[in-house]
């Protein structure tokens, strides 16, 4: 999505706010389980990963696809969901344990100064 079109944070507001609390909420679930962390086989190149980053990672793969822009057009217009890009790096720049994981330094992009949380 370029940046001359925008999305309409009324229309998308109540999945923005599903998306932001659900992962906060998975995360709490998926470092419930730790435990069996050292069950986890790691796919070959992410070896390096820790299992908190490869929750990231997997959470973030789930929006990944590709649209034309006519079905982007028509997204912005109707949907009431954000793009898939939006859906992962806002939700991910809201969360604190998205920072922890990947140790973005304090008010970079990926981790600014105010987060919002609603739970």
């Amino acid at each position: 999505m370029d940046s001359t079109r925008k999305v309409s944070g009324w229309n998308t507001r109540n999945e923005n706010i599903a998306d932001n609390s659900g992962l906060n909420i998975a995360y709490m679930a998926f470092k419930k389980n730790e435990k069996f962390k050292s069950v986890v086989e790691k796919l070959a190149g992410f070896e390096n990963f820790t299992t908190a980053q490869l929750f990231f990672i997997a959470a973030g793969n789930v929006w990944c696809h590709t649209t034309t822009y006519q079905q982007q057009e028509h997204s912005l217009k109707n949907d009431v969901h954000s793009p898939g890009s939006l859906r992962v790096n806002i939700v991910m720049k809201n969360s604190i344990h998205f920072a922890q994981a990947f140790n973005c330094p304090e008010n970079s992009h990926m981790n600014p100064k105010h987060k919002c949380k609603i739970w």
